[in-house]
């Protein structure tokens, strides 16, 4: 938790969104309690559940520092805080509850225990807060899932998934009370067994294979049992000879859903999109600039089943001298670059496509003789990206000095140069930033502003692409 809260300091501090995970072994085995905790509130029970409770304490209690923290930082109103386990209880099903051990966890009325598809490993209560927008008190009956994170975040921060198959769906219509069903069906397949279940019935095969393999039987010859969730939790009794029509329905459901999963688990619908680099340089209002924040999340909704590789490298009040003739700072781009590619297991040669983000000359408008040299400088440093990564097919996005020190005679040239250069080849565009450095129009701009910017930088690099791609 401590790493966790130092990120997220760093995130408020920043005004910068954030995504954080954050998993709890405890109270996994092994069960090793804390001695504050067994000692303070559980000394009068025996020692095996001194250490298992205490391990739910100091849960509680790091959860209660995390909430704490959202508060003091004034970010607990804005912050979407989902708490949850991932299974059962344990020791597994098919492994025998010692009321003398350590692990002491139960799974109330419903049915068995971790491992198993039955209802006591699989159902556990999930609690989430976020004050702005889930009224406080709110109960879910309809069945969720954690495989409706991904769709839910998704929607929430408007980003397009790729085109395969999800399990998940979007639970804000059920938080805000806009829907009372799920409205379809959750599939479970672990170790040969299988399950659907719906808002009301649940329909299984619980009847597991050795180890971690499937035993490969035939779908048709499995035996189904079909419980009424609603009516009997606890899975006590098959009602399939009651209700044969539902069985029939769920069954031809599961099964397509079997078949999907095993599609996906060969890699079938994750068929390898185009490998894209982004090469990010320039001086401080580059280095000001986070490509995670606005930039990279652009590129996505452009190319979602890609591999984006981005390398960034950039230093504050450094000429383009720095960069050509195959300066320092352009060796560190090009050294980090061929790295990142060698990391990813592509060649050179078999990028889909290279984008250069430029954004600087601040420093160079201060002398006339490096004014005069900036238009031969960028056409150098282009033709030294060309032979090293060894293609012509380089795209260049330029942001233009912003309007900060407009009508100073080098500024203007630096721009101007800027703009010709992009106008004057077909695999590059130039990018206005004069709105983008705050009231106060200074040479840096605000975080709204690099935002922006991200934005911008991005959608320059999409267009030049998709014309490359659409020739």
């Amino acid at each position: 938790m401590d790493r966790a809260l130092d990120f997220i300091r760093a995130k408020a501090e920043n005004d910068r969104p954030f995504l954080a995970v954050i998993w709890f072994n405890p109270p996994h085995s092994p069960v090793v309690g804390n001695p504050r905790y067994m000692a303070q509130h559980y000394a009068d029970l025996p020692e095996n559940q001194q250490h298992y409770y205490s391990l739910a304490t100091a849960v509680d209690a790091q959860m209660g520092r995390l909430r704490n923290t959202l508060r003091e930082l004034g970010i607990a109103d804005q912050t979407l805080l989902v708490f949850t386990s991932d299974n059962g209880p344990g020791p597994p099903v098919g492994r025998t509850f010692k009321p003398d051990a350590r692990l002491q966890g139960s799974a109330g009325p419903f049915r068995e225990r971790k491992a198993s598809l039955y209802e006591g490993g699989i159902r556990v209560p999930g609690l989430i807060e976020w004050p702005t927008q889930i009224r406080s008190g709110t109960v879910i009956d309809a069945p969720c899932t954690t495989l409706d994170y991904l769709p839910t975040i998704a929607t929430l921060l408007d980003i397009e998934l790729p085109r395969r198959p999800f399990d998940g769906i979007d639970l804000m219509p059920l938080l805000t009370g806009a829907q009372q069903e799920r409205g379809r069906p959750i599939g479970f397949y672990f170790r040969d067994a299988i399950a659907l279940s719906d808002d009301r019935f649940k329909l299984i095969d619980a009847k597991q294979s050795r180890g971690r393999g499937g035993n490969d039987r035939a779908f048709d010859d499995r035996k189904f049992e079909l419980f009424d969730l609603i009516a009997d939790p606890g899975e006590t009794t098959d009602v399939s000879d009651r209700h044969p029509d539902i069985v029939i329905a769920m069954k031809s459901e599961l099964k397509t859903w079997v078949a999907s999963v095993e599609n996906s688990h060969d890699g079938n619908d994750y068929q390898a999109g185009k490998t894209r680099l982004f090469l990010l340089s320039g001086q401080s209002n580059m280095k000001n600039l986070d490509p995670e924040t606005t930039f990279l999340p652009t590129l996505r909704k452009s190319f979602p089943n890609d591999t984006l590789i981005l390398v960034k490298v950039a230093y504050g009040g450094r000429s383009i001298s720095r960069w050509v003739p195959r300066g320092k700072i352009y060796a560190e781009l090009l050294g980090k670059a061929k790295e990142a590619i060698e990391k990813n297991g592509t060649a050179t040669n078999d990028l889909d496509s290279i984008s250069f983000v430029w954004m600087q000359g601040e420093r160079d408008h201060q002398q006339d003789a490096t004014t005069q040299a900036y238009a031969d400088n960028l056409r150098q440093l282009r033709r030294q990206l060309i032979d090293d990564f060894g293609r012509e097919d380089i795209s260049w996005v330029i942001g233009r000095l912003s309007d900060a020190r407009v009508s100073t005679a080098n500024w203007d040239t630096i721009r101007q140069i800027q703009v010709d250069f992009a106008n004057g080849n077909s695999f590059a565009k130039w990018v206005d930033t004069d709105d983008l450095n705050g009231v106060n129009n200074g040479v840096h701009c605000p975080p709204e502003g690099y935002d922006e910017m991200g934005k911008r930088f991005a959608t320059a690099a999409i267009e030049l692409i998709q014309k490359e791609e659409t020739n």
